[in-house]
């Protein structure tokens, strides 16, 4: 599942890429749009019009605004817009609008074409109230989630740096967690590991790859492949 790959970037950081191929076409996403258009013949052809979001008014949009803070701010308070996209063969995966706070940690959303069906994945605890899985949920060797980057295919493909994956995977996420009624604030550390895995020779594999890893190494890449 882990490889250590000599490139010292991403290809594709993680602002939003308004013009995309995919599907041997070119795709166009407005900013914060919950349309994605295909270019047929001159013209703008809907190919994915997502319906499980709350709409962004009319009059919070860019277009009407020209306020891209205030836009975002309307995105994270209220779970309205998509942030990035991704297509393949058989799904799309998309992502809602980042935020730099515990309330509002990417959400990832995969919609299987075929099965008209929409998988959920939530950056909130999902064993117990010290543990957050922001990504896709890591069963196979009890490490951490994978965060996608880019979809090739039926792979899903995500990316840490070396420091940044020790960092999670022996520290977890330390958060400033406040209280919404007394304003009252604590900091907290929650585990990033799953601690979940098929097999103890996964988990065993992945422990002696951490072991030997340093802040210094190559980058490491996650490959998930869908069913």
């Amino acid at each position: 599942m882990y490889r250590q790959i000599h490139k010292p970037e991403r290809n594709a950081m993680d602002f939003h890429r308004t013009v995309f191929r995919s599907q041997n076409a070119l795709r166009y996403h407005p900013l914060y749009s919950d349309t994605v258009f295909s270019f047929q013949n001159d013209s703008l052809c809907p190919v994915l019009i997502e319906t499980i979001f709350r709409k962004v008014p009319l009059d919070q949009r860019l277009e009407y605004t020209g306020d891209a803070w205030a836009l975002g701010r309307y995105c994270e308070v209220h779970h309205a817009c998509i942030h990035r996209v991704y297509e393949s063969d058989r799904y799309w995966h998309f992502t809602t609008q980042n935020a730099r706070h515990t309330s509002a940690f990417q959400d990832f959303y995969l919609y299987d074409k075929t099965r008209n069906q929409i998988l959920a994945y939530a950056p909130r605890p999902v064993t117990t109230k010290s543990e957050i899985q922001i990504g896709y949920y890591n069963d196979w060797d009890g490490g951490l989630a994978l965060v996608p980057d880019f979809v090739d295919d039926n792979k899903v493909i995500g990316y840490y740096q070396s420091f940044e994956f020790i960092k999670r995977y022996n520290q977890g996420y330390r958060l400033e967690i406040c209280d919404t009624d007394s304003d009252v604030c604590e900091i907290r550390t929650f585990r990033a590991r799953s601690d979940r895995f098929v097999s103890e020779v996964n988990q065993e594999n992945l422990r002696n790859l951490v072991r030997t890893f340093s802040d210094h190494d190559n980058p490491i890449l996650m490959v998930m492949e869908l069913r």
